[in-house]
């Protein structure tokens, strides 16, 4: 029986009970010069619990020249005058004193610990074009019982004037329909003083009914080409595993140019066939298959670094992909 599935972008970060939600901490810096307020402070903070919680995603919106594309529409949804100096998960807003892991860590964790009726896997990639896209994955996984859901995308950039994760770009709101599994996507023309290294996408979705950001997700930009996850040779073919890293499935989904006999395998580092995914005649044009990371036998399979290897023809093609547990 053929094995097409339908293409489904799997979950990099899943939420089980009683995991804790992603978190976006943000920062309003530079609203009324004077004022008192110590921005610095809040800047720290987040900065200092970004490095020891890794789902905290720390965002700087700048109030004043250069400023970040939408801040003032952002600090203005807040009800803003000159606090908050940190929004938390979009409800708490905590004033800045001078102990920023007092002021800040208990308000962050009241949110952090909080289970989301949400997942998201995102991906973002700099297209051959030499724009910036970012592919993210939205899957209901409780009840939603906000209105008013809204997703937008942040493009943030790390050591630029001393900022640790600056929105240099940002989309518009988008409706968004919590029912199921939704695919969206966003494209930003490149900006010339990016730096690709420093770059990250995200994604936010945020209920604007209630304030509460309902989950969200980043991920470090990669440059489509032949080493990367985009496979894109000339004469028509392709290949793409998508979430890699992955934990517990991933989908490979390939382009064949010409239809015929076609096989795609599992392989470990030894060079050991693990898993046969596909070994019979496909028609022309995209497909996609799930590894759920188990053998021929139906047991899982270690973690670790593994290839799969798509033949068709005098075609073939192998990519990188692992499994963390």
């Amino acid at each position: 029986m053929k094995r097409f599935l339908a293409l489904a972008m799997l979950l990099q970060l899943a939420i089980l009970a009683a995991t804790p939600v992603n978190v976006v901490g943000e920062i309003f810096t530079e609203v009324c010069s004077g004022c008192g307020g110590d921005y610095s402070v809040a800047r720290s903070a987040l900065i200092q619990l970004s490095q020891e919680n890794e789902r905290l995603y720390p965002v700087i919106w700048q109030m004043t020249d250069p400023q970040s594309p939408g801040a003032q529409d952002r600090y203005d949804w807040y009800n803003g005058s000159v606090f908050p100096h940190a929004v938390f998960g979009g409800t708490t807003v905590v004033a800045g004193e001078y102990d920023p892991l007092n002021d800040y860590y208990d308000a962050y964790m009241e949110v952090f610990e909080l289970e989301s009726p949400l997942e998201i896997a995102i991906e973002a990639h700099r297209t051959a074009t030499g724009d910036m896209q970012i592919l993210a994955d939205v899957a209901v996984t409780g009840d939603v019982t906000t209105n008013d859901n809204q997703v937008f995308f942040l493009v943030t950039q790390n050591d630029l004037s001393n900022y640790h994760g600056l929105v240099v770009a940002r989309s518009s709101n988008e409706a968004i329909n919590l029912a199921g599994r939704t695919e969206i996507e966003h494209t930003f023309d490149w900006d010339a003083s990016w730096d690709e290294g420093d770059l990250r996408g995200l994604v936010i979705v945020q209920s604007y009914d209630t304030g509460e950001v309902l989950q969200s997700a980043q991920a470090k930009i990669t440059v489509v080409g032949v080493d990367d996850t985009d496979i894109e040779p000339a004469h028509g073919q392709s290949m793409r595993v998508w979430p890699n890293p992955f934990n517990p499935e991933t989908t490979v989904r390939f382009s064949l140019a010409q239809g015929g006999e076609t096989t795609l395998a599992v392989y470990n580092v030894r060079g050991q066939r693990v898993r046969s995914l596909v070994n019979e005649p496909l028609e022309a044009g995209t497909h996609s298959v799930v590894w759920d990371g188990k053998n021929t036998s139906g047991e899982p399979v270690a973690s670790g670094v593994y290839f799969v290897r798509l033949t068709a023809g005098d075609y073939v093609i192998t990519h990188k992909m692992a499994l963390l547990k």
